[in-house]
């Protein structure tokens, strides 16, 4: 038995579902209560309003957007564990953009002097990096905001389909371009520490091959470098680790890019490389 949980976005012109299609199918047929925790309408964390359902035993286990995800170790959050990981998915990312704004021949197809909504900094001192023509306001999506303003759907929101209102255009901004939060595109698996039952159902979703990615990302965002480094790790089919990483740095923001076969040394020469900038 599952709990679907959305993103709805009431006051922009976009709505899209928070799970992808193929973990939801099997979802289905599971003899467990998971639940996929909507954002919070007071702002609240994601993560915890899911964590509470499962600690109370309203719920066996919940699917939760990685990037959601803190770092489970004390306290009442230490009964919990992640007990699967997804394949990585491509969350939608891009530029939702009414007609007025929209100029095929300009830099991520904006009006000169456009003003648009990004859901973090980060997002709109790397899309300014691109345009600097355009401004940005930080405004999550369940915020109450203009149709007319283009909005930045970032791959850390995790949203998996979009519904467009009618004439506005989805410009794709790729993720090399517009770094989003470590681990966006895996969804994590959590259960109860000792529920053995259904952390042996939800085994069938792990993909361990995934982890060298997700735990290098991982460790950027639960480090002490968490609020000003974004990261991206691809791999190659030679085995070759491929790293983008953007540095929010106040006065000097920076790209870095690097290549390395050892999945093990991305977090220290990235660390190395954003301590040079």
């Amino acid at each position: 038995m599952m709990t679907q949980g959305t993103k709805k976005l009431p006051h922009a012109p976009v709505q899209g579902n928070f799970v992808p299609d193929g973990i939801r199918a099997i979802l289905q047929d599971l003899e467990i209560k998971i639940v996929c925790p909507e954002p919070q309408a007071d702002g609240g964390s994601v993560f915890t309003a899911g964590a509470e359902m499962v600690l109370s035993g309203y719920a066996d286990a919940m699917v939760v957007h990685l990037p959601e995800v803190p770092a489970i170790r004390h306290g009442a959050l230490g009964d919990l564990a992640i007990t699967a990981l997804s394949a990585r998915y491509s969350p939608v990312q891009g530029l939702v953009i009414h007609p007025e704004s929209l100029d095929m021949n300009q830099d991520l197809r904006l009006k000169a002097g456009s003003k648009i909504y990004v859901p973090s900094v980060a997002d709109g001192i790397q899309l300014s990096c691109i345009n600097p023509d355009i401004t940005w306001r930080v405004s999550q999506p369940q915020e109450t905001g203009s149709d007319l303003i283009p909005r930045f759907i970032s791959a850390s929101q995790g949203f998996t389909d979009l519904n467009l209102s009618e004439g506005n255009q989805f410009i794709s901004v790729n993720v090399k371009e517009v770094i989003p939060e470590p681990g966006s595109g895996y969804w994590a698996f959590i259960a109860r520490r000792e529920d053995f039952r259904v952390r042996k159902v939800l085994k069938k979703f792990h993909h361990p091959e995934e982890l060298v990615i997700s735990n290098a990302e991982r460790a950027i965002k639960l480090g002490n470098y968490a609020d000003r480094i974004k990261v991206h790790v691809t791999r190659d089919k030679k085995g070759f680790f491929h790293v983008y990483a953007f540095v929010t740095h106040p006065s000097n923001p920076q790209k870095i890019s690097f290549s390395t076969s050892i999945a093990s040394q991305i977090t220290d020469l990235l660390i190395t490389k954003f301590t040079k900038t």
